[in-house]
């Protein structure tokens, strides 16, 4: 509700009406109350609140985008290795052609793990119903801890 001050601007205000006395021939008593600035800190209030949310969203964004960056640039940086020492390999005196194999073979497994994180990541972000599949603790554990060095 809003009233009108003698300016002509108008004004939020809280209306209160009682009935006295109660046992009597009815008679009522009122007030009207300036709500100026409880409206103006409610409002206030919403644009904190949104101003945290908006915050909490961006935090929530770079925590996101530092763990994705993680888990794409450990198997990069095993690619990179991978594919050094197997050019060392293939260019030793004799070469050696058994390590560089096994080596090619690491840098393909590591190419595959980036690329299931990636398909995992569009698979977070797309709108399919989410799915139960069984997983392997050992195998799961080992991808964490990395590639052994054979």
């Amino acid at each position: 509700m809003t009233a009108v001050r003698r300016d002509g601007s108008e004004f939020p205000v809280e209306l209160a009406i009682t009935r006295i006395p109660l046992d009597g021939p009815p008679s009522y008593t009122g007030f009207l109350r300036d709500i100026t600035e409880r409206k103006q800190s409610e409002e206030a209030l919403g644009k904190a609140r949104s101003e945290l949310a908006r915050v909490a969203r961006a935090t929530a964004l770079g925590a996101l985008t530092a763990s994705i960056a993680h888990e794409v640039n450990q198997p990069l940086s095993g690619i990179i290795t991978n594919a050094s020492t197997c050019l060392r390999m293939l260019a030793a005196d004799p070469p050696n052609v058994d390590g560089a194999a096994r080596t090619a073979r690491r840098t393909i497994r590591d190419g595959n793990r980036a690329s299931d994180v990636i398909t995992r990541l569009r698979a977070l972000f797309s709108k399919k119903d989410a799915t139960t599949e069984a997983v392997d603790l050992n195998e799961t554990a080992r991808e964490v801890i990395g590639p052994v060095v054979e």
